[in-house]
C-alpha cells in the first residue's frame, strides 16, 4: 500500500524516465524499507523513480542493503529529493525544519507514533502544544505550527497506518503508530 501510494504521488510529481523522482529515506538503518520500496516502484513505475537510503550511522545499525553512511543535510544536498521518508524518528529529535527548507522536497513522510508519541518533538515535528511549561504553552497558542509557517499541511495516512503493526503493541491486536504526510502547499 505504501509501494502504490508513493507510485502515485510520483506520477503526480512528474516523474518520467528521463527525469526520475528522487525519494529519499533518512534513518534508514539497514536500508530494508528503501530495497523494497525500489522494488515495488520497478513494478509499478519503472524507471520514474530512484529511493535512496542514507543513515548518518550514529546507532551503528549493520546494513542488510545499500545505504549511503552520510547526513540527512548531506544527503538532501546530494540528492534533492522530492519526497523524504523518516521511520521512527527519535524522541525529541527533530530535523523535519531541514526538509521543508531544502527547495527541492515537495513532501515528507514520518512512520511512527506522532503527535506526542516517542518519535519526534512535540511541536517542532508535529506542531502540538502540549508542553508543561506554562510560559512557552501561552507562546505557541497563538502562533502557526512549525510545519505551518513554512507552508506545508499535515495529512494523516489513515489507510496506510492501519495496516501498520508495532512491535510495541502487537500483543494488544493494534497499532499507535501512524504514516503522516506533510505536503508543500500550492
Amino acid at each position: 500500500a505504501f509501494g502504490s501510494y508513493l507510485a502515485q504521488r510520483v506520477e503526480q510529481l512528474g516523474g518520467t524516465e528521463e527525469n526520475p523522482t528522487v525519494i529519499l529515506e533518512v534513518g534508514a538503518g539497514n536500508g530494508r524499507l528503501t530495497h523494497f520500496l525500489q522494488e515495488k516502484m520497478n513494478e509499478l513505475i519503472s524507471g520514474k523513480v530512484k529511493v535512496v537510503a542514507s543513515d548518518s550511522g550514529d546507532w551503528k545499525i549493520p546494513p542488510a542493503f545499500p545505504v549511503e553512511n552520510i547526513s540527512h543535510n548531506e544527503a538532501l544536498e546530494k540528492h534533492k529529493p522530492k519526497i523524504v521518508i523518516f521511520s521512527w524518528m527519535p524522541y525529541q529529535y527533530d530535523c523535519t525544519s531541514d526538509f521543508r527548507a531544502a527547495e527541492s522536497v515537495d513532501e515528507y513522510i514520518l512512520i511512527g507514533e506522532t503527535d506526542g508519541g516517542c518519535c519526534g518533538d512535540e511541536w517542532q515535528t508535529w506542531g502540538q502544544n502540549w508542553t508543561f511549561d506554562k510560559e512557552e504553552r501561552e507562546r505557541r497558542e497563538n502562533r502557526l505550527a512549525p510545519y505551518e509557517a513554512d507552508g506545508f499541511e499535515k495529512v494523516y495516512q489513515n489507510d496506510l497506518s492501519d495496516l501498520q503493526l508495532s512491535r510495541i503493541n502487537i500483543s494488544e491486536g493494534k497499532s499507535s503508530t501512524s504514516t503522516v504526510s506533510f505536503k508543500k502547499k500550492k
